[in-house]
């Protein structure tokens, strides 16, 4: 609409479409108990799956007290664990 490709009521019909079409969804989403995102794979962002697996590996090796690992990802005792697992790394 800035750009002047689509007229005022083109761009207000398709925006309400699409907002009520988000509000269904969410609706669905909470109907079937759901409720966001999952934790460990927000993970990935958040640490970086590379940094990660070399604090993981580093901790396995004992070249890194878990103690350390838990501060250098945020993640401590079995939080830290499952998301070794997930990663592919049995803990311990």
């Amino acid at each position: 609409m800035d750009l002047r490709i689509i007229d005022r009521n083109s761009f207000f019909s398709f925006y309400e479409k699409y907002v009520a079409a988000e509000s269904e969804k969410a609706r669905e989403l909470k109907a079937k108990g759901k409720s966001g995102g999952d934790f460990y794979n927000n993970q990935n962002t958040r640490v970086g799956v590379h940094f990660a697996t070399a604090v993981i590996c580093a901790a396995k090796e004992g070249r890194l007290l878990y103690r350390d690992a838990y501060k250098l990802t945020g993640l401590y005792g079995t939080t830290f664990a499952k998301y070794a697992e997930r990663l592919g790394f049995g803990v311990r």
